[in-house]
């Protein structure tokens, strides 16, 4: 009888596409120094291969240091991701940071869970931000920068994570290259938007003709990131 996993995100069919793995032959605490590995677990067929080593990078990933759509460790970033420094779109661990998280010490993000909680909103013994609970809730404009600075951090992880596998299997060195200076393009676009939302909201403290400056500048790097990313899309299916 077949088994199936309780758990289908879609993530582990999206795996059949992708072969790839590279592990190093040096080993540190009986684990691989690194280990990228996309593609089948060998063992269970239906589902993606978990890498595994101090530097781990896969669909799934546990190491040290993890980065995945799924990643455990000490120092993880992913999609959902679990470590004492947990960092991602869904975090746990002692510190995170991310969309939402939740942590045993300190968390920030846009919606925290934590003994200190930054974020839109926060939940804590210590707490800051525009909806925020807690015994000490601290001045909100002031924090609120310590909450989304992280986020900029956030972008190029999050693009490098999801372009990554693509680079390693392009099919010649050539259209490596592309995908690579198309990725540092988009990395650059999405942070630059990023940072133009920032500004124009929590940290915004010019002139209105200097935000009137900020909206079109931060409007027009989404719009490009959004066409780099379609490119790049097409690219990787082949099209021209």
């Amino acid at each position: 009888m077949r088994h199936q996993p309780l758990l289908r995100t879609g993530l582990d069919d999206a795996a059949s596409s992708l072969e790839f793995r590279r592990t190093s032959r040096l080993k540190l605490f009986g684990l691989p120094l690194y280990d990228v590995w996309y593609g089948r677990d060998p063992v269970h067929p239906s589902r993606a291969a978990t890498a595994k080593g101090v530097l781990a990078v896969g669909t799934k990933a546990k190491g040290v240091i993890a980065m995945g759509q799924f990643a455990y460790g000490f120092l993880t970033f992913g999609v959902f991701s679990i470590g004492i420094v947990a960092s991602g779109v869904i975090t746990m661990g002692l510190l995170t940071v991310g969309v939402v998280g939740l942590a045993l010490v300190a968390a920030t993000g846009c919606c925290s869970l934590a003994l200190y909680a930054f974020g839109v909103l926060a939940v804590g013994w210590t707490a800051s931000g525009l909806f925020a609970h807690g015994s000490y809730v601290l001045d909100p404009m002031q924090t609120l920068k310590i909450a989304f600075a992280p986020l900029l951090v956030l972008v190029p992880f999050g693009v490098f994570v999801k372009w990554l596998p693509i680079i390693l299997m392009a099919k010649s060195q050539a259209k490596r290259l592309v995908f690579i200076r198309g990725t540092l393009f988009l990395i650059m676009a999405n942070t630059g938007a990023m940072a133009g939302s920032l500004d124009s909201s929590v940290w915004h403290i010019g002139s209105l003709l200097s935000l009137l400056i900020v909206l079109p500048a931060t409007l027009g790097l989404y719009g490009l990131a959004a066409m780099l990313d379609l490119r790049l899309d097409r690219l990787s299916k082949g099209s021209p």
